[in-house]
């Protein structure tokens, strides 16, 4: 403010000085005007003077003359102070009152200036107020979808128990099922097997054949309903390992090839020569696979053939794309029906369930095993004139040294006088194990106990080779009775321990490893499928 006012008053006192400039100016000229007109007026009259003689009024002309200046030259002056002096007291006055104006002027700025402070406060005030507002609304909205997040959390949580525990209590009963219904099969299976060689009168025959056909149907819905199962869990896990094509063939064939006789159909299995001797891959899978398309071709072919063909569609370095063919003279697929064919529980036609029996998931299993392992699977059909089933799977190519096992998968160990300790509660699948033991292996010698108690105490007081464990028991479980023989010293904790039994559940059968056993056949099973199993453990011990 101070510096304003100083720059006001040099202003005015510039102003003031350029107003005296031209006053002085103006006046100077009227002056001069008025005396050399007053001069000249009396030079006249001296010059007049002279001329008539009269010189001494010529002088005092003169004189006068030079006074009259001095005199107006004064007044003048003077006359030009006064009015600079008024002048000055009017631009004085201009001044304080341009000074008041300014002061004003400065004091309306400065209300203007607090009254903008305060605007500029109170809008500062409104905006924080705003802000605050908005922040506690933010926050409180926030709260609200955590409190809401937190609801769904748990709901999710909840859900999630609930459905863990309902896929736990579907495992719970589909092992119970399998197990309960498993147990008996083996039974009937066994005995009917048993029955169909041992001399019998020529019109048993059909009712023998009846029993396995149902068994064996009944035995293919109970694998496909825990297949699908574990599908849809996602519990299918391909392995990777070394396996020769050739065998999987030779198992199929073997598996089928009564079956097909039973139907009066020839059944041909034909591997191509270029096929790698090794492929890496998972040969469960292979197989289900296979036995589940050749099955199926069988049981809709009434007459002629089914064809199973093995042949390496590709090629490229340590890779090779395997293609399978099963050919059929069968029923055939209508065309409408070949686009849903893969699809759970679809069949040909609404009877044919009915007719040849069957829940319509083999299919559906065998594509989601084949695309499990990056393959595909395709059909074609015609009524009347038979299908053809091609699937594609990609392998590793493999070697020989790959598989340590491949003498022990083929070795024929002869199996004579061996002490056989076996673990069964059930009388019916005592009957049938007894039996088949005696079938496989010359002059063996059995062992029963009845739970794992006394098992334990068996192998305590006795040398075996093998030892046939079944799992469900009461008392003690197989599991349990594993552990504790494996707690026992050297060399009664060496002993060969097979597990026998109806759990057929993937975790189940880890289960049994775990324990300490060494290995495991699913009820119901083959004379043959056990004298592998005999055979492969005891090689497997000679050797180490």
């Amino acid at each position: 403010m101070n510096s304003l006012n100083s720059y006001f008053l040099i202003a005015l006192l510039c102003m003031a000085t350029a107003l005296y400039s031209q006053i002085n100016d103006i006046h100077s000229t009227e002056t001069t005007e008025v005396i050399d007109e007053y001069s000249q007026w009396l030079d006249d009259k001296i010059a007049v003077a002279a001329e008539n003689g009269n010189y001494k009024e010529a002088v005092l002309l003169q004189e006068n003359l030079i006074a009259q200046k001095d005199s107006l030259l004064d007044i003048d002056k003077r006359a030009a102070i006064v009015e600079l002096e008024l002048r000055f007291e009017d631009s004085r006055q201009q001044s304080d009152m341009a000074l008041a104006t300014a002061k004003y002027a400065s004091q309306v700025t400065k209300m203007d200036q607090q009254s903008l402070q305060q605007y500029i406060y109170m809008g500062g005030g409104i905006i924080m107020v705003i802000i605050v507002l908005g922040m506690l609304s933010r926050l409180s909205f926030l709260r609200k979808i955590q409190r809401e997040l937190k609801e769904k959390g748990m709901k999710i949580a909840v859900e999630k128990m609930r459905a863990e525990e309902s896929e736990r209590v579907r495992e719970q009963f589909l092992a119970k099922m399998s197990h309960e219904i498993r147990t008996p099969m083996n039974a009937i299976m066994g005995m009917s097997s048993i029955l169909g060689k041992q001399k019998h009168y020529q019109s048993q025959e059909k009712y023998l054949n009846a029993i396995l056909q149902s068994s064996e149907n009944l035995l293919v819905i109970l694998n496909d309903i825990m297949d699908m199962s574990r599908l849809e869990a996602g519990k299918i896990k391909i392995e990777s390992v070394p396996f020769r094509p050739v065998n999987e063939l030779m198992k199929l064939r073997d598996i089928l090839k009564y079956k097909a006789e039973g139907k009066g159909i020839s059944l041909q299995c034909e591997l191509d020569n270029d096929i790698p001797e090794v492929l890496i891959g998972d040969p469960v899978r292979l197989s289900q696979v296979l036995i589940n398309l050749t099955g199926n071709a069988i049981k809709f072919t009434e007459h002629g053939s089914v064809h199973v063909k093995i042949k390496l569609k590709e090629r490229d370095g340590g890779k090779a794309v395997i293609e399978g063919k099963v050919i059929d003279t069968g029923i055939g697929i209508p065309e409408h029906r070949l686009e849903k064919i893969f699809e759970s529980f679809i069949q040909a036609e609404s009877d044919t369930s009915q007719k040849y029996g069957g829940t319509g998931l083999g299919l559906t299993i065998s594509k989601e095993f084949i695309q499990l392992q990056n393959g595909k699977i395709s059909v074609e059909s015609q009524p009347g004139q038979g299908s053809i089933f091609t699937f594609e799977i990609p392998y590793k190519i493999g070697e020989l040294s790959d598989m340590p096992n491949e003498v022990a998968e083929t070795t024929t160990v002869p199996l004579k006088a061996l002490k056989v300790l076996l673990v069964e509660d059930n009388d019916f699948n005592i009957m049938v194990a007894k039996d088949e033991l005696a079938e496989i292996i010359e002059d063996v010698k059995i062992d029963i106990a009845a739970n794992g108690l006394e098992a334990l105490e068996y192998v305590k007081k006795k040398n075996y080779d093998i030892v046939l464990m079944d799992i469900e028991m009461e008392l003690m479980n197989g599991y349990e009775a594993a552990r504790e023989i494996r707690k026992l010293p050297a060399p009664k904790n060496k002993v060969s321990i097979i597990a026998i039994t109806a759990n057929a559940m993937i975790q189940e059968i880890q289960l049994c490893y775990d324990a300490g056993m060494d290995d495991h056949l699913s009820k119901p099973f083959t004379p043959k499928e056990l004298r592998i199993k005999i055979q492969n453990l005891l090689f497997k011990r000679s050797t180490t």
